[in-house]
């Protein structure tokens, strides 16, 4: 299965009020605890590297 995630889904509120994606790790996980008590998480990590991205809010 592949998804995408989008700049916005990275997003965070800085200091300045302003909407950026910064350079770091981030750790997705998806998945969670079923009807049936299974607990099937996946999760990754990955890296984004550069400047930091403006976005509109």
């Amino acid at each position: 299965m592949r998804f995408t995630i989008t700049p916005r889904q990275l997003s965070l509120i800085n200091n300045k009020n302003q909407r950026v994606v910064e350079p770091g790790w981030f750790t997705i996980s998806v998945g969670g605890k079923q009807p049936d008590g299974s607990k099937d998480n996946q999760s990754g990590r990955f890296n984004v590297t550069g400047k930091t991205l403006q976005l509109e809010k």
